[in-house]
């Protein structure tokens, strides 16, 4: 079975292919129990901390879908920087209001962004 693999990554530009993938795909299963984490600990409230994972969870599951529309109809270029723009405003936004211990219900607009703007780049 090793041999199939061992092959696979002979070619030129696999390894390379494969890392970038595996470093990509690692916060898809991180983000949640990041939320978890620290919202539970910031507030102690374990299941807001829940709701609010199920809600990034829940909002990449809507949002993937139209982000791979938008980039079949437009091309990776033209929305690939927005997207990621986006994402990355939430995750700061989201980290900057758990740091101040902001109200709760705000939690949720950047956790929604989060989740909606996530790249699917296994697809990609």
């Amino acid at each position: 079975m090793l041999d199939t693999y061992r092959a696979a990554f002979r070619a030129p530009g696999t390894a390379a292919f494969f890392s970038a993938g595996f470093v990509m795909k690692m916060p898809y299963a991180i983000y949640p129990v990041g939320i978890v984490l620290i919202v539970s600990a910031r507030t102690g409230h374990y299941a807001f901390a829940g709701a609010l994972a199920g809600m990034y969870v829940a909002a990449n599951g809507v949002g993937s879908p139209v982000l791979a529309r938008l980039v079949d109809r437009f091309g990776q270029s033209r929305v690939l920087l927005p997207a990621s723009a986006a994402h990355v405003a939430a995750v700061v936004a989201l980290a900057v209001l758990i740091s101040v211990h902001g109200p709760q219900w705000t939690y949720v607009p950047p956790a929604l962004v989060m989740g909606f703007s996530y790249l699917a780049v296994g697809s990609l």
